[in-house]
Formats: structure tokens, sequence, C-alpha cells
């Protein structure tokens, strides 16, 4: 992975940082003009517009880079990228057919990408990349794990019964376990627990504390400006 090393435009294009590696292979990724829908059966030498003639060129091009190359075609277009050379060939190329392109900004921005794509929804600890923290002020975002065994249950419960009521009871007092501990303001959204990661510390001690193991997983802000 290569960094572009521009902030906001690239070869003449609007340029934005990529929030994560695109399908865990893609790191680059350009937005075409158009919306239409066009398949691999498509004749060039029927009817069809000049558009859609020069489309048929893009389709060939990422039939040629199967490895490094995706192209999702449908009513937003995007052709996703592996490879920086690529990327590049494929601008050089195609530019009347380009709106927009993303990509790793610079070196902290790839290393933030590999450590996003190492990681998986599954994980206790979690980084996301965005262009500012949680709401503006909260660096760090606390998943509550359901009451044993209840999350099916919760979901198919009927408001107003008691395995309802006693799963956002658990949902609140662990907010408010958090609320006590914190030095910070805290904001909580149900099983969503906003706060600032220097009173994380004391809030993971106090509630391993008072409910053992509450929390399913901690997601830190990996700020990068233009995302």
């Amino acid at each position: 992975m290569k960094p572009l090393n521009q902030k906001k435009k690239y070869k003449g294009f609007p340029l934005s940082g990529t929030p994560k590696v695109f399908y865990g292979k893609y790191p680059y990724r350009i937005k075409l003009s158009g919306n239409n829908i066009v398949n691999q059966e498509w004749e060039p030498h029927s009817d069809n517009s000049y558009y859609n003639s020069h489309f048929y060129e893009i389709l060939h091009f990422c039939d040629d880079y199967p490895k490094t190359v995706k192209l999702l075609n449908g009513y937003s277009r995007y052709v996703y990228f592996h490879s920086k050379n690529t990327f590049d060939m494929f601008i050089g190329f195609f530019k009347e057919h380009i709106e927009s392109v993303a990509g790793p900004l610079n070196k902290q921005h790839c290393s933030y990408l590999a450590t996003t794509n190492l990681e998986n929804y599954w994980d206790y600890k979690q980084h996301v990349i965005r262009s500012d923290n949680f709401f503006g002020k909260y660096d760090t975002k606390l998943v509550i794990r359901y009451p044993l065994g209840r999350i099916s249950r919760f979901y198919g419960a009927v408001h107003g019964t008691s395995e309802y009521k006693d799963t956002l009871k658990h949902f609140k007092d662990v907010g408010q376990t958090v609320k006590d501990t914190a030095n910070n303001e805290v904001r909580q959204n149900q099983r969503i627990i906003y706060v600032n990661s220097e009173d994380l510390d004391d809030i993971t001690m106090f509630l391993k504390l008072k409910y053992k193991d509450p929390i399913q997983n901690i997601v830190s802000v990996l700020v990068v400006e233009n995302v």
C-alpha cells in the first residue's frame, strides 16, 4: 500500500481518504460518472450510446487485471484497486469518465488502514477511521454485551415484557456506572456508550468489578482529515 501524498485533489480530481480497505483488499477507489447498468453480455457494435461504448473499454480494462481491480456496476459505479500503479494507469486512460478518487492520503493513513484491516466484528478492541470523533467529542465507543442468552429473545420480545424491560435496565445500569466513573462527559444510546479514552482504564476496571464482563467491544477512533 502506497500513500497518494495529497490532501484535496489527485491528478486533478476531488480526493478523499478511504475509511477502510474495501473488501479487505482494495485501498484505492474511483467513482465513475453516470449510473448506467451495463453487463458483460453487452455487444459493442450494437446501437448503444457513445458513453456505453467507452464503458465497454472500462470493462475490458478491469478484465485484464482481475486480481487487482474490482468493478461494481450499478446505480453508483465504483472501481476498486489493490495496486497504486493500476489505479494511476486507470486514471490516465479514463479521465473523462471519472468523478472522484479515494485512497490513503499519507503514511499514517496507510498505517491506520493496515490496522483496521486486520480487525473484525468480534474483536474486543477495534478501531474505526473517521474524519472526527463521535459527535465531535468522544474518541471511544463501548458496546455493551447483552445479558447472557438474551440477544435473540430481546429482539423478538414484545415491548413491555419482563425480558425486554430487564435488558434495557441492564443497559441503563451499566451506562450509569460509566457516568459515575468517568471524569468527562458520557453519552449513551441503549447498548452504545460514548466516552473519552482518558477515562477508559477506570471505566473498564469498575465495570469488571461490578458486572464481571459487560463490554463486548471497545472501538477507538483513528482521525484522518478528509475521509
